[in-house]
């Protein structure tokens, strides 16, 4: 079924991404997989393979949509897959019994790359399983990694699963997505059905009332724009709202169960040029085929600053604080600014935040960094704004030294950690809220 599924949608996405950690086997040039993560992507990325760590063997790249199903073949046929000229996968044994899921995605179910944003959440077939114990030797392998390289499950493959069994995953998108907002200005309610081949608008019906189902509710159809060869088609539909206060959106086909949906769309002045800046954050990254989350999770270790990554989460943090309705002087890297890498300025609550970011856990030396620039800042900018310095770190807090946060806040320095950086990573308004009033709250 996910080969069949695989080959279905490959048209509408152009690539799959995949994350692999292996083993050397009996023959050089082979491998045997023990956590595999598979994804058809909505970007197209050229064929590429990118080995971060040699042992044990960490994979990650892409390849074009067509060799998802190939893979899966192959496996399912108990044959190998050459990956690379330098590189063939054994067969993963975590195969042997999968699950066979069509799930709503959901926060928790992390994936290789994000999907468009839109107002539904997106269908999505889950092939996965695992369970089986790794043997002694792969074991020992992961282990020495831990500790020698700081090896971690959660970076390398983007996902938290435990070291002691074999796991495999494939994440098959339904190529179908629905926006819904109210156009209350000239009254009426506006939706938009996006669709990857096989799948069309004109296979779609809807129902638009005040709020429970209702079958005497006439039935719907969109008007589809650009031409219907393309591999991805958007179907229109506008009708009166039924209420000033919103409406109700059934969105449905005979043809097909792989997509139904309904909400309820609330019409309120919660839509405003705020929200909806902050909203834009994760479709800035989106626009780059970057993912806001990944440029906010901690670098692998031993990595310094300077490194892609780094810079990376600097340019995050900051692109939050500007996403956020604060005004941004950005140095970091590029202008090199000693002791912060950029300061953020509320004019509503006249304060300044000096703000360093780190992929480290190093608190204490960030600290000392700054005191050496706090006069010239405070000089510069007091008494007219208030200063209050900040620390954002990638690392949990339970990682930082006590003695660290303790220096920390006797020099009056603030700091957040990745627990606060959650919400901005999800990409919702509510979590860059949050991430905002921890610059004034945070210990």
């Amino acid at each position: 079924m996910a080969r069949e599924a695989a080959t279905r949608f490959e048209r509408a996405w152009p690539s799959f991404v995949f994350r692999i950690l292996a083993i050397p086997s009996a023959k050089p040039d082979q491998f045997q997989p023990l956590f595999v993560r598979l994804q058809l992507c909505p970007t197209e990325h050229p064929h590429e393979l990118k080995v971060p760590v040699r042992r044990p063997l960490v994979l990650q790249g892409s390849a074009p949509s067509s060799a998802l199903a190939d893979l899966l073949l192959a496996w399912a046929q108990d044959t190998p897959y050459r990956i690379s000229d330098q590189c063939v996968l054994l067969p993963a044994h975590a195969g042997d019994e999968l699950s066979w899921d069509l799930i709503a995605d959901m926060p928790w179910r992390s994936l290789l790359q994000p999907l468009p944003g839109a107002t539904s959440p997106h269908n999505i077939y889950w092939l996965e399983g695992g369970g089986r114990r790794l043997d002694p030797v792969s074991t020992q392998i992961i282990s020495e990694a831990r500790t020698n390289i700081g090896f971690s499950m959660g970076h390398y493959l983007g996902e938290q699963w435990s070291t002691n069994e074999e796991y495999f995953q494939a994440a098959i998108p339904v190529p179908i997505a629905v926006d819904a907002r109210c156009d209350a200005p000239h009254n009426m309610a506006h939706v938009e059905i996006r669709c990857g081949q096989p799948f069309g608008p004109e296979q779609f019906r809807a129902r638009v009332n005040k709020g429970s189902w209702d079958e005497s509710e006439p039935e719907l159809t969109f008007t589809s724009t650009g031409p219907p060869t393309s591999l991805w088609t958007t179907g229109v539909l506008n009708v009166p709202l039924p209420s000033p206060e919103g409406f109700a959106i059934w969105v449905y086909s005979e043809a097909t169960e792989e997509f139904r949906w309904n909400r309820a769309i609330k019409c309120s002045a919660g839509d405003t040029l705020a929200s909806r800046r902050a909203g834009f954050l994760p479709e800035w990254y989106n626009l780059a085929h970057k993912s806001l989350a990944d440029h906010l999770a901690p670098s692998p270790p031993m990595q310094g600053k300077g490194q892609p990554s780094s810079d990376a989460f600097e340019l995050a943090i900051a692109n939050a604080c500007s996403a956020a309705g604060l005004a941004v002087l950005f140095g970091g890297t590029p202008l090199g600014t000693p002791g912060i890498d950029f300061i953020a300025f509320s004019e509503t609550t006249r304060r300044a935040y000096p703000v360093s970011a780190t992929i480290s856990t190093r608190v204490a030396e960030k600290t000392r960094e700054w005191l050496r620039v706090r006069a010239s800042v405070q000089t510069s900018l007091a008494p007219l704004w208030e200063i209050r310095p900040l620390v954002v770190s990638a690392s949990p807090r339970a990682e930082i030294a006590l003695a660290d946060l303790a220096f920390a806040q006797s020099e009056g320095v603030a700091v957040i950690t990745a627990e606060g950086l959650v919400g901005v990573a999800a990409g919702g308004v509510p979590g860059l809220e949050a991430f905002r009033a921890s610059l004034d709250t945070a210990p």
